[in-house]
């Protein structure tokens, strides 16, 4: 989104799979590529591995309760500038 005229959007594309701990609870972990556009001072636009872990809850049959860490890579450019 947008803060003071800067403007940071992702768009993503990953695999996610779980890992049953027992009825209702599991592991969760996604795989996939992150595709990072920011807009500061100059534009910088690249892919970088999206990797992420969490836990799930399951509710219900169709209903499922996740917590999740997820890195979409670098923000910036290897460089530190955007």
């Amino acid at each position: 989104g947008k803060y003071r005229g800067e403007d940071l959007r992702s768009a993503t594309l990953a695999l996610t799979g779980t890992l049953p701990f027992s009825e209702h609870w599991g592991a969760v972990a996604k795989l996939g590529a992150s595709g990072n556009r920011t807009k500061f001072h100059d534009s910088s636009d690249h892919t970088d591995l999206l990797i992420g872990l969490g836990l799930q809850y399951s509710m219900s049959k169709n209903v499922d309760l996740r917590l999740m860490y997820e890195d979409f890579g670098k923000v910036t450019k290897a460089d530190g500038y955007s």
